[in-house]
């Protein structure tokens, strides 16, 4: 299965992340060969731009600093009020070294800016064309109907629900959505199948700050919840 974007994010308040400051990161960045580039800033809650337009980080003085891959398909982006590690049209096989490396990232920019962290987030979209993955999944969401097939070829789910964690002393937002019919791929070529997004995020404006090790643990229940989707 393709997972067309997939997410690690942190949020709050990091207008003192500069370009200045992020040179503190020669060695993330030759760890995994990116490139500094900017972008514009992002509101909270607004997706990644899939390929989107980036200039060079000489152009626009008002933008935010993101590392790319040169293909732009691994990126670290470094907002105002959001800071995120992703990855477009990778592999769901392989998620497991994406995870493991994006939370290190993450762990390592808050430790070193010395930056606090009110709300974090796993996000993704996957894509499937498989029609006995398609059927299944149908069956998950819909009951049976003489209003539908389940061998309808365009249908749509979303649901958003809340859970109390005891453990991280806060409520979770859980956000699943489905999507049958024909998309357009990254390259812009049709794909026939289902897009399942999930997003699996902490509560909104609450007076607390995440550790490094809630933020551990926050990331094995978001891996859970994620693989109901794969």
């Amino acid at each position: 299965m393709k997972e067309i974007l997939r997410q690690f994010v942190v949020f709050g308040n990091f207008n003192s992340v500069t370009f200045d400051s992020i040179m503190k990161f020669s060695e993330l960045r030759e760890r995994y060969k990116l490139q500094t580039n900017s972008i514009p800033d992002m509101p909270v809650g607004a997706p990644m731009p899939i390929n989107g337009a980036i200039a060079s980080v000489r152009v626009p003085v008002d933008g935010r600093p993101i590392f790319q891959s040169s293909d732009r398909k691994f990126s670290i982006f470094f907002g105002s009020r959001r800071i995120h590690v992703e990855e477009l049209d990778g592999d769901s096989e392989n998620y497991q070294e994406f995870n493991k490396n994006s939370l290190e990232i993450v762990c390592e920019i808050i430790k070193t800016l010395e930056l606090k962290v009110n709300r974090v987030a796993l996000n993704g979209r996957l894509f499937n064309d498989n029609l006995d993955w398609i059927k299944q999944t149908f069956s998950r969401v819909f009951n049976k109907s003489n209003l539908y097939s389940e061998n309808s070829n365009e249908w749509q789910f979303r649901i958003a629900s809340k859970d109390a964690n005891l453990e991280l002393g806060c409520e979770i937002n859980k956000i699943a959505a489905f999507t049958r019919g024909i998309f357009l791929d990254n390259v812009g070529k049709n794909q026939n199948g289902v897009i399942a997004n999930y997003d699996y995020n902490t509560q909104v404006n609450i007076d607390k700050i995440f550790t490094e090790d809630e933020m551990r643990l926050f990331n094995n229940f978001a891996q859970e919840y994620r693989k109901q989707f794969v």
